[in-house]
C-alpha cells in the first residue's frame, strides 16, 4: 500500500541518497503512552507491562507512516512547519499495523509468564497499534523493526527494498525546492519516483499539489 513519511528537508534529502530512513525508539516518540494503552489499575500488571515495554524498547523500533500526505497539521508538526518533504512508500502489506484510536485505555491483562520474556508475537501485535483518539488525524500504519546494528552516529535506520519502495516526493508549500533539483539523486533509481510541489488549497484546510510547477520523473 501507499503510505506517507514527512520529515525536514535536510533528512528527506539524506533518506533520498542513503536509501534509508530512521527507526524510531519507543522513548524517542511524541506519544508517552506508546505500548501503554493498557488500563492498569493492578499493581501487578502495571510491573508485568513496565518489563513489557522496557524489554521491547531494546529489541525493536518503528517506522511511523501516514495514509495520507493531505492534512495540514501533519505538515506543521512533523514536516518542518511546511519547509520539509513527505516521502511516499510503496510498503508491503503484510509489514504495516493500521493504528486503532481509543476513547479510553483498554482491560488487556497477561500473566507472570512475561518474567522469562515469552513475548509471543500475538500480545506484541496487539499492543502496538492501540493510541489514544486525539491522535486520529496521524492516521498512522506502523512497521516494528528489529533493532540491529546502530549507524556510525548512534542511530538505527532500514533501507529501501523492494518491499519498501520510495515512489514519490512531496515538497512542502514553504520550501524553495523545485521538482527538477532531484534529478540527479533519483538517476540511479531502477523504480519510478514522481517529484511534485505542494500548496495550501484555495477553498478548503487541506494541502494540495501545486499544478503550477511541473512534475519531475526520473524515468
Amino acid at each position: 500500500m501507499r503510505v506517507y513519511y514527512l520529515t525536514s528537508e535536510e533528512h528527506a534529502i539524506s533518506n533520498i541518497q542513503l536509501r534509508r530512513i530512521k527507526v524510531s525508539l519507543i522513548d524517542d516518540l511524541n506519544d508517552p503512552f506508546e505500548l501503554l494503552a493498557i488500563h492498569m489499575g493492578d499493581r501487578e500488571q502495571r510491573k508485568i507491562w513496565g518489563e513489557f515495554r522496557k524489554y521491547f524498547t531494546t529489541k525493536a523500533g518503528l517506522v511511523c507512516f501516514s495514509s495520507q500526505w493531505k492534512n495540514p497539521v501533519m505538515w506543521s508538526h512533523y514536516g518542518d512547519k511546511h519547509k520539509g518533504i513527505c516521502l511516499g512508500f510503496d510498503v508491503d502489506d503484510k509489514i504495516l499495523k493500521k493504528v486503532t484510536y481509543l476513547k479510553s485505555r483498554m482491560k488487556y491483562q497477561i500473566g507472570s509468564f512475561f518474567s522469562g520474556h515469552k513475548i509471543t508475537p500475538e500480545i506484541l501485535n496487539e499492543v502496538v497499534r492501540y493510541k489514544f483518539k486525539e491522535w486520529w488525524y496521524e492516521r498512522e500504519y506502523r512497521g516494528i523493526v528489529p533493532l540491529k546494528e546502530k549507524d556510525i552516529s548512534g542511530l538505527y535506520f532500514v533501507d529501501f527494498n523492494k518491499d519498501f519502495m520510495l515512489r514519490e516526493v512531496i515538497i512542502g508549500a514553504r520550501s524553495a525546492l523545485v521538482p527538477k533539483q532531484f534529478s540527479q539523486m533519483l538517476s540511479e533509481y531502477d523504480q519510478q519516483v514522481t517529484v511534485k510541489k505542494a500548496r495550501l488549497a484555495f477553498r478548503s484546510f487541506t494541502v494540495v499539489q501545486n499544478q503550477a510547477i511541473p512534475v519531475y520523473k526520473n524515468a
